[in-house]
């Protein structure tokens, strides 16, 4: 039996490009299917929403956005989750909630909440115990297992990866002690302070509280970028990557057009739409790109990150769609976000990874080991370390291992079917 026709589908996601774009896709897809699509996310992107079709509601303000924006600690291996939420997510815990006690009550309301939003959304349940909420995981390393390969990064150190070679016991009593002082310290006071006041159960950690909250578990990756562990979620079904169609007004522009074609292909650098801390990663690669002899095209919407001269054989542009890029460029020098790293297999370039923090290390560990790229973290990135790693990449044994690893799967259509099925 479908869903009613009134099912009004609230999709509240927040994060860089590659947490909100799925999130777009996927709604795109409900509304042609008749049913209504409300997305909450950052204000910074209610034009792009808009002008997509899809009815916009505001997830806080600018001003929450230039504080986290100015925050170097939003991008640390042990101090983004924690600068994140108190930034970002504790001013509006209640967001999700007020929106739904604004609705009808005989509206069926179907809520599709980012992971780091899940605390937030179901939060609803104490004004709507009838809402149906429902858990689209972009990244693996946001299902916290036993048995599911995981790598986090540590500073100083780099990646620490956590595989089955580690005892069950062991691993849950280490990324307990871990958890304990990045997450659960720094958020539950603030979120079971709201769970107090709708007369919900305190959360006793971040990732418990996930993991049960939910409705239904929606893993958007495919099983070949990681294959389910018997004590995942549950309820789940598995998806697979959902990818951006940019529009018309969102396509390559003359000038980095003429560029692609007037010489060989460059490495494309970005550190993800929500960075403002990545100078030093420009500063290092500018002058092993020249040392290379490598054009390279520098995708950020923060121009002065960049210095006010670039060399004749480097373009800045604030953006350009991944699936026009990517295949005319030699390398990707990225962060290591999901979206960004689905986007780059699909194209077939090998990366180049630089991770941050969050899940960046997970994605990074994966493509390395896939054969489709290399990484070199942010905390450990040098001119002489950046200029050898890249000499590696551009390579045509790379370029050729980079275009075996993609397996085509379900398009968004497809992957929403799945999701629809699961609810009926």
């Amino acid at each position: 039996m479908p869903l009613p026709d009134s099912a009004h589908f609230l999709l509240a996601t927040i994060g860089s490009a590659g947490d909100v774009f799925p999130f777009i896709e996927m709604g795109l897809s409900l509304q042609a299917r008749g049913y209504r699509v409300t997305l909450m996310t950052t204000p910074l992107l209610a034009d792009m929403v808009r002008n997509r079709g899809l009815e916009f509601e505001p997830f806080g303000d600018m001003d929450q956005l230039r504080g986290a924006a100015n925050d170097p600690t939003i991008h640390g291996e042990t101090t983004g989750p924690a600068a994140f939420w108190s930034r970002l997510i504790a001013p509006n815990l209640t967001a999700v909630a007020d929106y739904v006690a604004g609705r009808p009550k005989e509206e069926p309301l179907y809520v599709m909440a980012h992971t780091f939003l899940v605390p937030v959304a179901a939060l609803a349940k104490g004004v709507r115990p009838d809402v149906t909420l429902i858990n689209p995981i972009l990244q693996p390393l946001f299902i916290r297992s036993d048995y599911t390969k995981q790598t986090l990064g540590v500073p100083k150190l780099g990646q620490i990866t956590f595989g089955r070679w580690i005892p069950a016991g062991l691993r849950r009593r280490l990324m307990k002690a871990g958890e304990d002082k990045m997450l659960n310290a720094p958020i539950l006071p603030s979120l079971n302070a709201e769970r107090r006041k709708q007369a919900l159960p305190e959360a006793q950690s971040f990732f418990g509280h996930i993991q049960t909250a939910a409705d239904l578990y929606f893993p958007l990756f495919p099983d070949w970028y990681c294959p389910p562990a018997r004590d995942w979620p549950q309820p789940l079904v598995q998806g697979d990557f959902v990818f951006y169609n940019a529009p018309q007004d969102q396509q390559i522009t003359p000038e980095l057009d003429a560029f692609l074609s007037d010489g060989d292909p460059p490495v494309v650098f970005t550190a993800g739409t929500g960075n403002f801390q990545a100078k030093r990663l420009y500063d290092s690669a500018i002058p092993a790109l020249e040392a290379l002899g490598l054009r390279a095209v520098f995708l950020t919407h923060v121009r002065d990150q960049l210095p006010k001269t670039l060399p004749n054989s480097m373009l800045w542009q604030p953006y350009a769609p991944f699936d026009k890029l990517l295949p005319r460029a030699a390398v990707l020098v990225q962060h290591g976000g999901i979206g960004t790293t689905a986007e780059a297999l699909r194209a077939g370039v090998p990366q180049l990874v630089t991770p941050f923090g969050y899940d960046q290390y997970d994605n990074a560990r994966r493509i390395t080991e896939m054969g489709a790229g290399l990484s070199l973290p942010f905390q450990h990135f040098s001119q002489a370390r950046f200029e050898k790693t890249l000499r590696k990449l551009t390579s045509r044994a790379h370029k050729a291992d980079a275009q075996k690893r993609f397996q085509t799967g379900k398009n968004t259509d497809q992957i929403v079917d799945l999701m629809l099925d699961q609810l009926v």
